[in-house]
């Protein structure tokens, strides 16, 4: 007789403070403990901007060789810093994190897989949960959980924060317009499900526990405003020298929930009915059992990563089925393969069409 499977599970709620907490004590602990070190390798941005020693021959891997810093380097690394603080100019939001994981990949070591931590988080990291919020600062502080890639054995999940900055706006806006008042019942009245698409679309700020995180992406996180954990004031010279790419595998993963994740609109919107009742407060935690229920339906489907490119051309997809299915009249119904969508989206694009007007044109005797 076959064994039954065990569903996969959530790492356990309770206590997920705690654990969080020691994990950025030790964290930070470390780095204080590095930085007073009397013969400190890190490279802070008071030394990028004019102050380096070069007595000290720091290691950079600049241009793809190891190689001790030289002075022409410091002007790289401003102009580097320059870069991303112009990409990323009034904050950044959930959908701009996938974008640029994808657009400014930073490739792991020999190059594989080649679209670096958001290949990964395609096909590594299938679960990421909100097990808790509170707000504070005028934001939205959420922790999640997200599975590990298996790595080291001895760590089954990550813990990710992301701070929704735009939580007060949308609280206040909603308070405007009590739920039990007529004014809620009109057709513009502003509701719970529309403050959460707000907060999805919105500015955030996020951190992970995660190595990745703490070595590569961490200073850009910083320098860049959107850094919800400890600000990184070491330049990361020989890791990730160019300042490439944005985020970690678990926080891609995160940013996919938090862009289109049912479940995470669900807790999203429970936390401001929460605060709707008491004032703005909110202290909300997952319960066990639904964190366990949703974790096995993530790792059964994992639901696919789309950076903007992609949502778009599944509009498309979509605007071309409607036109076949608009055309017309035929004894046997046309079927396009995916490649063949693409190709007709192009051509149209080129001519300057939209592809409903191309296929209608194609289909017209």
């Amino acid at each position: 007789m076959a064994t039954k499977r065990t569903p996969p599970r959530a790492g356990k709620i309770r206590g997920h403070v705690t654990e969080l907490r020691n994990r950025l004590d030790r964290d930070r602990l470390q780095r204080e403990a590095a930085g007073k070190e009397p013969q400190s390798r890190i490279l802070e941005i008071g030394d990028v901007r004019g102050g380096y020693d070069a007595n000290r021959a720091l290691i950079t891997t600049l241009g793809g060789q190891r190689r001790t810093l030289a002075m022409p380097d410091l002007a790289r690394f401003r102009a580097n810093m320059a870069t991303v603080q112009a990409r990323i100019r009034k904050g950044i939001t959930a959908q701009q994190v996938i974008d640029l994981a994808s657009t400014h990949a930073l490739p792991y070591s020999g190059g594989k897989p080649a679209g670096g931590d958001l290949s990964k988080a395609k096909t590594e990291i299938h679960v990421a949960l909100p097990v808790s919020a509170l707000a504070m600062n005028g934001g939205l502080e959420t922790r999640w959980q997200v599975d590990a890639s298996g790595d080291d054995p001895k760590i089954k999940h990550h813990y990710v924060l992301v701070r929704f900055l735009e939580w007060g706006d949308q609280l206040r806006h909603l308070q405007a317009t009590p739920l039990d008042s007529q004014e809620a019942k009109a057709e513009k009245a502003f509701t719970p499900k529309q403050a959460v698409r707000a907060l999805r679309a919105g500015y955030l700020q996020f951190d992970c526990d995660c190595g990745r995180h703490r070595y590569y992406f961490r200073f850009v996180a910083s320098i860049g405003g959107f850094a919800a954990g400890r600000i990184e004031s070491g330049y990361p010279k020989i890791r990730n020298p160019d300042l490439q790419g944005v985020a970690c595998k678990h926080v891609l993963r995160v940013m996919r929930e938090v862009v289109s994740g049912l479940f995470v609109g669900n807790f999203l919107e429970r936390a401001l009915n929460k605060a709707m009742l008491t004032g703005g407060r909110v202290n909300h935690t997952t319960q066990q059992a639904d964190a366990d229920a949703q974790a096995a339906r993530l790792a059964k489907r994992p639901a696919p990563i789309k950076t903007s490119a992609d949502r778009k051309d599944d509009s498309e997809r979509r605007k071309l089925v409607r036109a076949m299915k608009f055309a017309a009249p035929r004894t046997k119904p046309m079927v396009l393969s995916k490649a063949k969508q693409r190709q007709l989206i192009s051509i149209a694009e080129s001519l300057g069409l939209a592809p409903a007007e191309a296929m209608r044109r194609l289909l017209t005797p």
